[in-house]
């Protein structure tokens, strides 16, 4: 059973094939035209880069690209390339068709250009110590003037294993997929290979050599030709890039599109590729990324350095503070503002009822003088109604009961006088008119009561 599934492997691999509109280095992944996938947190969170790819010198055919990848998440990364690849077909005039060619086409030199922008996506669906599953689409690719080809769109699942020899780390890289990925056909429109599924191949090694600056990468794959890789970095940042396709041809190397024989470029057909690419480095802390340290150099050679995370942090956490002070501060605020209001209201309810007390006053104090006059009168009954209405407003002025005891006694009623005597004693213990009117009448001299005519007594 085991022998079957690798003759079923040798077959399929027989049947996969890339051509020139995948423009090496422009993909997702760290080798030249597979998808790759790792099981540690990306050191790398952005890499830009340039490549081109050349087929031949004269008439020059060539593929150039530049693109963007980044790391949305530790498991997740985007891409984005635009690439431009020659249609070796037509001639820059459009006139030149390779299939009738009219006169004067001789002396063309140039082909026609196409231009295609890609969006890549690829997430990390598996990890396990230096084992990892990357599932991701590729080349939803975009040209002027036209719709989204989904026969182009490439659906992968890659198997990788890295693993650290001694000063060196070994990459290999497993899967199959779909679209551009099983098939390439560059502007080739007569092959049909919709639903064909294609297996891929890699190994990258990571050399100790330059060590200083990451080291140099050799890398080796199989998509249905053999390429070869360098990676060989300038600096911790960047990288050159160097690779030959289809190496198993790279004896035909220029011979196709001479013209008068011009014609479509073969899927097969070996070229030459360079670049280069620089990325930020950087890490994640749970799904947050961070950035190392980076020097950079100006123009008066002054190296600066950009915050270290750590002092990110620190920032965030002293933002954080102050926002927090802030907030409390607020509050604080508010809560003065509240007391104050309260303080407010309160010194208008005691201005309030100062002005009550006042005005009430003054209407006892009319009635007080109403009944006085009535009760030197001999009007004791009105005198009476009076001294009523003063208490009915103010029932805390002892004068008032004092005159009304006064009255009673006059009407011959002298245990209700007694009572308001003593009411009038109980709200002032002061009131020594008052005191000296009871003993008398305890004292049965009655005569004392004389006092009670004294206008300046009660």
């Amino acid at each position: 059973m085991k022998n079957k599934n690798i003759y079923l492997i040798i077959i399929i691999f027989g049947t996969f094939l890339f051509s020139s509109s995948r423009v090496a280095y422009s993909r997702l992944g760290s080798m030249i035209k597979i998808p790759t996938s790792i099981s540690t947190t990306p050191k790398e969170i952005f890499t830009v880069g340039a490549t081109t790819e050349m087929y031949k010198y004269n008439p020059l055919n060539q593929g150039t690209g530049i693109y963007f990848n980044t790391f949305l998440s530790p498991k997740f990364q985007i891409g984005v390339s635009s690439v431009a690849f020659a249609d070796t077909s037509k001639y820059i005039d459009g006139e030149c068709d390779v299939d009738s060619p009219p006169l004067g086409c001789e002396d063309k030199q140039n082909f026609e250009s196409i231009n295609e922008t890609g969006i890549h996506f690829q997430y990390t669906a598996y990890i396990k110590e230096d084992i990892s599953i990357g599932v991701g689409i590729q080349d939803i690719l975009i040209q002027k003037g036209q719709n989204i080809d989904p026969r182009s769109i490439s659906l992968y699942a890659v198997f990788a294993s890295n693993r650290e020899i001694d000063d060196y780390k070994l990459g290999s890289f497993l899967g199959f997929g779909t679209g551009k990925i099983a098939y390439d056909s560059g502007i080739d429109t007569t092959t049909n290979e919709e639903g064909k599924q294609g297996i891929f191949l890699g190994f990258l090694l990571n050399t100790p050599y330059m060590k200083k600056f990451g080291g140099i990468d050799f890398m080796a794959e199989y998509d249905g030709g053999l390429n070869f890789g360098l990676k060989i970095p300038i600096t911790k940042d960047y990288k050159l890039l160097m690779s030959i396709t289809h190496f198993e041809n790279f004896g035909d190397f220029g011979t196709q599109s001479a013209f008068p024989e011009a014609q479509a470029l073969a899927n097969d057909a070996p070229s030459i590729a360079m670049g280069f690419n620089m990325s930020i480095p950087g890490g994640f802390e749970g799904t947050r990324p961070t950035f190392k340290k980076i020097n950079l150099e100006n123009e008066n050679n002054i190296i600066k350095e950009m915050p270290t995370s750590d002092q990110i942090e620190q920032l965030r956490d002293s933002l954080r503070y102050n926002k927090f002070q802030i907030q409390n501060l607020t509050e604080h605020n508010a809560q003065m503002e509240q007391q104050l209001n309260q303080l407010i209201d309160s010194t208008r309810t005691m201005h309030l009822t100062k002005q009550i007390y006042k005005s009430n006053l003054n209407k006892t104090m009319r009635h007080l003088s109403r009944s006085l006059r009535y009760y030197y009168d001999a009007d004791y009954m009105a005198a009476l109604q009076e001294i009523e209405q003063a208490i009915l407003i103010n029932p805390d002025i002892a004068a008032a009961y004092a005159r009304r005891g006064a009255i009673y006694f006059k009407l011959g009623e002298q245990q209700k006088a007694i009572i308001n005597w003593n009411l009038a004693l109980k709200l002032d213990p002061e009131y020594e008119e008052v005191r000296k009117v009871l003993e008398a009448v305890h004292d049965k001299r009655l005569e004392s009561a004389t006092k009670l005519n004294n206008p300046g007594g009660m």
